[in-house]
């Protein structure tokens, strides 16, 4: 009898565990997981990157000495700016003055002349466009050394006048030029730079992901230029340098945004790389993307059917999509679909 009633007992117990371990579990599984969902809408798409520029002045024409002499003084401004009728410096304390042309000075300019060089001359005087030398220029030329102190002879005499492409530009003593320094014929007393720096973004471990065409903006505000990443090219310190260009390919810094830079020396300044270009269109989050076997990409909406999808631009963990209509409830996983 006792054993009987130690078997009843035991059995009792056995289906009391059971169900306390079998009840749990089969609540838990009498409800399936609903897949996490994400409303595609129409919205817009970018992404840029901050990143360092170099900003460098390429040489221009030379101010060269056509005559031998001491370096007495120099009057080349803190900013570099040379404008027509500007003293550039002074061999032996005659005056050389910049005026435009594309001739260099390469004799005195006299009554009865006639030439290239004379032109520049009458248009730096301001008289009537012409190739001679005659009364009129004589008497200019006069009125114009009394102006810069210098007796009044009528005549330009070789070393008077530097001619320089275009005017106003921006030029600085030359290597090795300073006041007590002998010149002679040829050398290059003034070094003036080309009006527009190139300004190349640097990366040089390649970890930007920068590509040429990429839209590019410097400075800010009013002050801002842009234009496109160009072709890399080795810089000096053994990375890539993009250099910022126009349609034409010439450097968006113009005379505005030149006047902030020294010339003399290489300066940094930030920049900012649209790396993905604005796009509007319907955005989905990229973990909803499903890559199909062709390559190509495709969502799974609320029902589990499968939309084939065009990625236009991705960026931030988000793309922008064609093919699927705004509004639409997809999975945010794209793990399975039945169709």
């Amino acid at each position: 009898m006792a054993w009987a009633i130690a078997l009843v007992v035991a059995i009792a117990l056995a289906v009391t565990g059971t169900v306390l371990v079998v009840r749990p579990y089969a609540t838990a599984t009498s409800h399936e997981t609903q897949p996490a969902t994400y409303v595609a809408s129409t919205g817009v798409l970018d992404a840029d990157v901050p990143a360092s520029a170099l900003v460098t002045f390429l040489p221009g024409p030379p101010a060269v000495a056509p005559v031998s002499g001491t370096l007495t003084s120099t009057s080349i401004g803190a900013d570099g700016t040379i404008d027509a009728g500007h003293e550039l410096y002074a061999v032996d304390l005659r005056p050389v003055i910049a005026a435009v042309g594309s001739v260099p000075a390469f004799r005195t300019m006299a009554l009865g002349q006639s030439g290239p060089d004379i032109r520049q001359l009458r248009s730096m005087l301001g008289l009537a466009s012409g190739t001679t030398f005659d009364s009129a220029t004589a008497a200019a030329v006069r009125a114009w050394q009394s102006k810069n102190h210098v007796v009044a002879t009528g005549e330009v005499e070789l070393g008077d006048v530097v001619f320089l492409p275009e005017l106003p530009t921006r030029g600085y003593l030359a290597e090795g030029m300073a006041v007590g320094s002998y010149v002679s014929p040829g050398t290059v007393v003034v070094q003036t730079v080309q009006a527009r720096p190139r300004v190349a973004v640097s990366d040089p471990d390649g970890g930007l992901g920068l590509q040429p065409g990429m839209a590019a903006t410097l400075g800010s505000g009013t002050t801002a230029v842009t234009g496109t990443l160009g072709s890399p090219q080795s810089d000096s310190n053994g990375g890539l340098g993009y250099p910022i260009e126009t349609a034409d390919g010439t450097s968006p810094c113009d005379a505005t945004c030149a006047a902030t830079f020294a010339i003399t020396i290489q300066s940094q300044t930030p920049v900012t790389i649209q790396l993905v270009p604005t796009t509007t269109g319907v955005l989905v989050p990229e973990s909803a993307l499903a890559v199909l076997p062709d390559g190509g990409y495709a969502v799974v909406d609320d029902t589990g059917q499968r939309v084939a999808v065009t990625v236009d631009e991705q960026a931030n963990g988000m793309a922008v999509v064609d093919g699927l209509a705004d509004g639409t409830t997809i999975r945010l996983f794209a793990e399975a679909a039945s169709g």
